[in-house]
């Protein structure tokens, strides 16, 4: 079976694609839309763990210690929520994706999944940080409490 793609960066190369599935999308379509998602993955865990991700402190300036140490326990808490969701759908697609057994169409065929694959195993590590964070918040609150603060 001969497939056309047109637009969409393949700039009108014909592909073949002996075993596509009816729903499966074009294999240029894919690839296509997979660049951005790397640097966002991969950059955002280290800034995490080290306090340096992009935040808004302006209720730092109108809460009580305690209560900014709350905030992060919730922030750090839906971090933990929000990156196991993301997991959760990076394995699903990872998943669609082996069991379709495309391959990427470069010098050297590489499984269309691999690519996929960042992103289960980024939000894992996130969520790690996210625990480990989260962990700490309730320490430090703790501490206050045990304070008398």
């Amino acid at each position: 079976e001969q497939h056309r793609a047109g637009a969409g960066g393949t700039n009108g190369r014909e592909r073949t694609a002996s075993t596509r599935p009816a729903l499966a999308p074009n294999r240029a379509e894919l690839a296509d839309g997979l660049a951005p998602a790397e640097p966002t993955c991969t950059g955002h865990r280290p800034l995490l763990r080290e306090g340096n991700h992009i935040q808004v402190d302006f209720l730092a300036s109108i809460t009580s210690d305690k209560q900014s140490k709350f905030l992060k326990l919730l922030m750090n808490l839906t971090a933990l929520v929000a990156s196991l969701v993301f997991f959760k759908a990076g394995m699903e697609a990872t998943f669609l994706y082996f069991n379709l057994g495309q391959m990427m169409e470069l010098e050297i065929d590489i499984p269309l999944w691999w690519m996929y694959l960042s992103f289960p195993v980024g939000f894992i590590i996130l969520a790690s940080f996210s625990l480990e964070l989260t962990i700490q918040a309730i320490y430090d609150l703790k501490q206050d409490k045990a304070k008398g603060v």
